[in-house]
């Protein structure tokens, strides 16, 4: 019965991103982006909910990420097969991710959405969405950019415990390659000398699923809230002016998951690429709604094994990795953005 439910989970998901997208348009038409109570709502109720649903998901991510790399390091076994799985790994991300990056520019150069814009409609979107603060930290972030080789030295983080609180900051890398150095470590010993070790995680895991199963209740309510805060701040005006870029990111970013993908799976994987996007309709939605790859990792891996049948061991290895190194869709939305701001 929890399969059934969670397999149901993509259409209550859809209704909520729907209802929520809907309803937000209406009222900020209705009432107008500035209306007193509908900012109030937005603020004090939609925005929470969805923050909510988030910060479950995203407390969890630490302790998920580091059992599921550490056990799907160890169950692998030989340093070298674990080797012959990054190199393919690599490959396949930068033949991928590379592609996307040459959809994104290849449809923002023919396209050119940002000469569709009014000047009063621009100013109007530029000091809705301006953040000097974050504008001023990014230069200065730019400004203190650190060489190949200091970048390459700190991937070894020097204390863990510090790189797992600053996960979801910046040092979430750095933590996986901590956790793919114990996760070796575990497999090059005797299986008895660590054999509680590894219950020790494979229970961690367990949990952090439960846990993400609990979050997971909350992420049609979740995800209305996010949509809704997001639709009624931004309003049908705005959507209009922005309607072309939108649209060419949803097109690029469909072509590139429905055509290339699905070359992919049936040249590289040996799959069926309708069947293989039915078994992840909940990732899909998940990652649309939440546009996280960590908030979507969780279900990621759950349905990896559940619903696609690959082992545990390789799915915890290259998903978990890939969550940071494999961004697709953030490669080929960042081409676009980037020349659509310029």
């Amino acid at each position: 019965s929890d399969g059934r439910a969670y397999g149901s989970l993509h259409i209550k998901i859809l209704v909520g991103l729907v209802l929520g997208a809907v309803a937000g348009g209406i009222c900020q038409a209705a009432l107008g982006a500035d209306n007193e109570g509908l900012l109030w709502f937005v603020k004090n109720l939609a925005q929470p909910a969805g923050k909510l649903f988030l910060n479950m998901i995203f407390m969890v991510v630490v302790p998920l990420l580091f059992s599921a790399l550490v056990l799907g390091v160890a169950e692998i076994g030989d340093a070298a097969r674990i080797g012959r799985i990054g190199m393919r790994s690599l490959l396949l991300t930068v033949l991928l991710s590379g592609t996307a990056v040459g959809i994104g520019l290849l449809a923002v150069n023919t396209v050119q959405p940002g000469n569709k814009i009014s000047a009063p409609e621009r100013e109007r979107i530029v000091k809705l969405y301006a953040k000097k603060d974050e504008a001023a930290k990014n230069v200065q972030q730019s400004q203190e950019a650190k060489s190949a080789a200091d970048s390459i030295v700190e991937l070894v983080p020097r204390n863990p415990l510090q790189s797992a609180v600053e996960a979801m900051a910046g040092g979430l890398l750095p933590f996986m390659v901590f956790a793919l150095i114990f996760g070796i470590a575990i497999a090059s010993l005797p299986a008895e000398t660590v054999a509680g070790l590894k219950s020790v995680f494979e229970g961690l895991f367990a949990v952090s699923q439960k846990i993400i199963e609990f979050a997971m209740k909350l992420a049609p309510i979740g995800v209305f809230g996010l949509v809704f805060a997001t639709a009624a701040t931004l309003g049908w005006s705005a959507l209009q002016a922005l309607g072309s870029y939108a649209l060419l990111v949803l097109a690029a970013l469909a072509f590139h998951q429905f055509v290339v993908y699905s070359l992919a799976l049936r040249y590289i994987a040996k799959r069926k690429p309708l069947e293989f996007f039915h078994s992840i309709r909940t990732v899909m939605l998940t990652a649309f709604a939440t546009a996280s790859s960590n908030a979507t990792l969780p279900t990621a891996l759950r349905t990896a094994e559940e619903e696609v049948g690959l082992p545990r061991n390789i799915s915890s290895f290259v998903l978990t990795v890939g969550a940071t190194a494999n961004q697709n869709g953030t490669a080929l939305f960042e081409g676009i953005t980037i020349l659509f701001l310029a």
